[in-house]
Parts: C-alpha cells; structure tokens; sequence
C-alpha cells in the first residue's frame, strides 16, 4: 500500500517525480542495476520520497489537525516531500511529534526491514521506468479517495502506464 500511495503522489505530481527520478538516476550513473541493501548500493537521500499527504484530498478523507500545523506547516495536506530535505527530525521514532513505528521497548521491531522495501521498491521503479497516466488522463482526474481499513487501500487501484528507460538486469 504505501508503494502504490507514494507512486499515486509522484504520479499526481509529475515535476516531484522527475526530481526523484533525476536524483536516483544521477546516484546510480553508470550502473544499469541496484544491487544490495539500501545502506551499502544506494548511498542517496531520497527527500522526494516522503509525506504521503494531498493538496486536493477531498473532505471525507484524512485530515492533519490544526495543532499539528507546527509540525507539518500550513500547507500541512500537500505533498511537499520537501519539507523534509534539511530536517532534523526523525520519524523513526527518535522524535516524539511523529511516531508512525512506535517508540522505546514498543518500537517496530519490523521498521528497518519495511522502510528498506519501501525504499528499495520504490527506487527500482523511479529508476528504470518513467510513468504516466493512461488515455491522456490528467492528474487531477487520479482518484485519491480511500477505503477505511488496515492498510488504508485507495478506493480505486492506481493504473499507469510504464516505459522503460534503463534496461532491467
């Protein structure tokens, strides 16, 4: 899920897709695979790959209050990964403001191994594919409403089209 919703967000907004893309494709110059762990192949920061939040998410759907705008700023519901870039917080559990895996003893003894997929996942398909939407679809047609549940799915699947740029190994 979090895959599709981050590919959903660089979908609907093409000109932070293409910084990610720039990014990932200027750190593996030269190379035509990503091999390995995060930590030792893909020594790059990916900032373009983060808050999973939207601009034109419609009413019914998540919400950051208005407290939190100290944390998130004004804008707190656009995708502004961003933001992110030169911070010092940590949302690995570090910080208290943010606490998506837990803290302390009750940390996610699962988080390094779900962010490494995330990010390596993600990095394969920013890599060797460029991406767009299908039969001249426009990106305020992409449907980000969701569905209530556990893995919050979005109600209606992402379909895109992939071309590939660099050859698959």
């Amino acid at each position: 899920m979090t895959i599709e919703w981050a590919m959903s967000d660089l979908v609907k907004n093409p000109e932070t897709m293409e910084k990610a893309q720039q990014e990932i494709r200027e750190a593996m110059r030269g190379k035509n695979k990503l091999e390995g762990t995060r930590e030792r192949h893909i020594q790059v920061q990916l900032p373009q790959i983060g808050h999973q939040g939207d601009a034109e998410a419609p009413s019914s759907g998540p919400s950051v209050a208005p407290e939190n705008e100290s944390y998130w700023g004004a804008d707190a519901e656009s995708f502004k990964p961003e933001r992110f870039e030169n911070g010092s917080v940590d949302f690995r559990g570090f910080n208290l403001e943010f606490l998506p895996f837990g803290v302390g003893r009750r940390i996610c003894p699962g988080m390094t191994f779900g962010l490494s997929a995330v990010e390596v996942g993600l990095a394969h398909l920013l890599f060797h594919f460029d991406w767009k939407l299908p039969h001249d679809m426009k990106t305020g047609d992409l449907d980000m409403m969701e569905i209530s549940g556990t893995s919050t799915p979005s109600k209606t699947p992402l379909a895109v089209l992939a071309d590939l740029v660099t050859p698959l190994p």
